[in-house]
């Protein structure tokens, strides 16, 4: 009886740490306190850690996003598309990368995973997941793409100009 009790409560408290980490990823705060790419530095350690995979962020050290909206939409389809690669993908490591060059901003969200069944072209239609990355795309004219990796794996390519 006492090593089921034990059990529970350790259950319990795994189960008290991932709703802390996930109310933390609804409502990140380090975006607005600390800009995009230092939420999307947590973000990652937090999957990391939390999922026990291999998840990092690379980018351009000169990036600065003072457009709110703009970086609210970039963390939410990160998350997303890190969410998919974990759940559906089997994905065992993640990189995310954030690059500018000649005025166009791309994010990149790449992984191992076992990918999207059927034609990368024509991405699961039954995805709420994956229409509202479309939707916040959309909103911000960006271009996203569902790409398939040599290799196994997706990539998630968002490309925005900025003027």
């Amino acid at each position: 009886m006492a090593l089921v009790a034990a059990s529970i409560a350790s259950q319990a408290q795994i189960s008290v740490i991932q709703i802390k980490q996930l109310a933390q990823g609804l409502l990140p705060f380090e975006l607005e306190a600390n800009g995009l790419i230092f939420a999307l530095k947590t973000l990652t350690e937090r999957v990391a850690s939390t999922c026990d995979i291999i998840c990092h962020l690379q980018c351009d050290k000169d990036i600065v996003i003072n457009d709110n909206n703009l970086a609210l939409n970039l963390y939410r389809i990160t998350q997303e598309a890190i969410n998919n690669a974990i759940r559906h993908g089997k994905a065992q490591r993640i990189t995310i990368t954030l690059t500018s060059k000649n005025k166009t901003l791309s994010l990149s969200i790449y992984d191992d995973g076992k990918g999207f069944p059927g034609s990368i072209d024509a991405p699961p239609a039954a995805g709420m997941g994956l229409r509202i990355m479309q939707y916040r795309a959309k909103q911000l004219g960006a271009k996203l793409e569902f790409l398939a990796r040599h290799g196994g794996g997706t990539e998630i390519l968002l490309e925005k100009q900025m003027i």
